[in-house]
């Protein structure tokens, strides 16, 4: 299994103002275009009162901002940030959800309504602003509101999301430039980024997506992307969020990445339930059996990760406090694993999931086939679905 919080290289030109004229954006193939405003133009806010604290700031804004995963053709699992602007639609970056097939939003379990896990729309994207919309089936109350202005040079600024996955997080610092011009290298990839605003809040990977706020909470921006080591980060400014995001909420239509391939129908996993989460879950499912299965044999030339260690690498909680060395996890799980069925999925609470699975197995050293049904306890905690508690409920023979 692969894992990826996506982390850029950036160039940048800090000195240069955009200088292209005003153009067309349109949200998808056969969509009318938007009429972009020429970028050196827009209205610049003067910077806002200094009106509350860190904690403020966060604690009023943390039930619009949401967690995305979601898994593409090849099987790499990702995350990343957005938020509501308004109800029932998630601005995020393009980049987040580009790949992935029926992204996953999940909200806090503060935030209004009993639903907190959703499947998610691409309803309208730009590949050059990076910006996407997605649309899902929520009645919550809490939406962020959008700057109509730009922030001005030094306005302090916050950086919320969740980086790597992980619990949500801030990041405090400064805007120091606006109208940049910048070059993000993803990979053998690259793509320009024009008009972007420049700020100094430290966002980790996986917080591509979620807003930039100032210090009224109001968002004057989408973070997009950065490098930690020299402190140069860049965010999409409010005005161009604003315009894509109503524009796709007023005229919706479904823009989400074209389907896989259908599935070998001798696939070790088969995932029979329709959870948003299962998907992610199942990789984490496939990595486990998957090392298991091959054991001591190296499983990544490039690491020398053995099938063992992959496989000991899912656990977390109570599973690690049951092992607590890699030795004691190979001495108890000599065997070999087929035919996997994840049967269901159910929202625990803001980290976790409850999961149950239906197997075959073979010890090793014996020939009778059981099977096994258990119920797991998955968590998110550290940023990838990991199996942190268990409970046998069937064994019988195959």
């Amino acid at each position: 299994m692969q894992i990826r919080a996506r982390r850029f290289a950036i160039a940048a030109c800090a000195a240069v103002l955009l200088p292209t004229a005003a153009g067309c954006v349109k949200l998808g193939s056969d969509q009318p275009p938007i009429v972009l405003p020429t970028l050196t133009s827009r209205p610049t806010a003067s910077p806002s009162p200094q009106t509350k604290t860190d904690d403020q700031v966060l604690a009023d804004s943390r039930n619009a901002i949401v967690r995305i995963e979601g898994v593409d053709c090849a099987g790499t699992y990702s995350t990343g940030s957005g938020f509501f602007f308004q109800p029932g639609f998630v601005v995020t970056a393009y980049h987040v959800v580009k790949e992935q097939q029926a992204p996953a939003v999940r909200t806090l379990s503060t935030r209004a309504g009993d639903e907190h896990v959703f499947a998610a729309q691409v309803v309208g994207h730009n590949d050059a602003a990076d910006i996407a919309v997605l649309r899902l089936d929520d009645v919550g109350a809490e939406s962020l509101t959008i700057a109509d202005a730009d922030p001005a040079v030094n306005t302090s600024v916050f950086s919320i999301g969740y980086p790597g996955g992980l619990p949500i997080n801030l990041e405090t610092g400064r805007v120091t430039g606006v109208d940049q011009d910048a070059v993000v290298s993803d990979g053998d990839d690259r793509r320009p980024l024009s008009g972007a605003v420049r700020f100094t809040a430290a966002p980790g990977a996986g917080t591509s997506g979620g807003p930039l706020l100032d210090a009224t909470g109001a968002t004057v921006g989408l973070v997009d992307t950065g490098t930690a080591a020299d402190q140069i980060h860049f965010a999409v400014p409010a005005t161009l969020v604003k315009k894509i995001a109503e524009a796709a909420a007023a005229s919706p239509e479904d823009r989400s990445a074209k389907g896989c391939e259908p599935p070998d129908e001798n696939s070790l996993v088969e995932v029979e339930s329709s959870q948003p989460d299962a998907p992610g879950i199942a990789t984490t499912v496939r990595a486990y059996v998957e090392g298991i299965n091959a054991g001591n044999q190296v499983v990544d030339r490039k690491s020398g990760e053995t099938g063992f260690e992959q496989a000991y690498r899912q656990l977390s909680g109570s599973r690690l406090t049951k092992y607590p060395t890699l030795q004691k996890f190979i001495g108890a799980h000599r065997q070999q694993i087929s035919d996997v069925h994840i049967t269901s999925v159910s929202y625990v609470d803001d980290t976790s999931d409850k999961v149950r699975l239906r197997y075959d197995y073979v010890n090793d050293g014996q020939s009778s086939c059981r099977t096994r049904s258990m119920e797991y306890a998955m968590s998110i905690a550290t940023g990838a679905w990991t199996f942190a508690d268990q409970k046998v409920l069937d064994t019988k023979s195959c």
